[in-house]
């Protein structure tokens, strides 16, 4: 059964968590990756002022990831798979099934998944946004559905539109 949601949770509270070098396919984005990876989620997944944005880096790219994605939070951690563990941190240690009611992981790493299966049971809808290149097969059957960039000729207001949470799906 899914836990208990905290009554204040308002019915669309929203949480991005991003793993800006797996968004922007490189373990050292420069800013014009940072912008280009903030401008394509902001359009296909219709981020608004309210939803909280909380993005995992490595230490070497902190600053430009800054500097290029204003008003996020930012979570570093260095070495192997450091954003992702620090992104990783936040919903364990940050009750986020009771206080968000969808999250999206902006992520193709397989390391999400067990996430993703404790959110959804949680009681959270979950989304995940990836690159084509980067999605791994075991994260694809961890979620409700899926927004996977590349050879898209949608417009973001229809790719947005193509996505309900009554099974998998992914948008080419």
């Amino acid at each position: 059964t899914a836990m208990p949601r905290n009554i204040f949770v308002p019915p669309e509270r929203r949480l991005y968590l991003v793993d800006i070098e797996n968004l922007a396919a490189t373990g050292r984005p420069s800013g014009q990756d940072v912008v280009e990876a903030r401008r394509d989620l902001e359009a296909r997944r219709g981020i608004e002022m309210n939803d909280q944005v909380v993005i995992g880096c490595n230490p070497a790219n902190a600053v430009t990831v800054a500097q290029n994605w204003p008003g996020a939070r930012y979570v570093i951690r260095g070495g192997e798979n450091g954003a992702d563990l620090a992104l990783l941190d936040v919903i364990a240690n940050e009750s986020v099934p009771l206080r968000f009611s969808q999250v999206t992981i902006a992520s193709g790493d397989a390391i999400f998944a067990d996430a993703i299966t404790y959110l959804s049971t949680a009681g959270c809808h979950v989304s995940v946004v990836a690159r084509n290149a980067s999605v791994s097969p075991r994260l694809i059957s961890s979620w409700n559905f899926a927004r996977v960039w590349g050879k898209s000729n949608a417009s973001p207001a229809q790719a947005r539109g193509s996505c309900t949470s009554s099974g998998a799906g992914i948008t080419l």
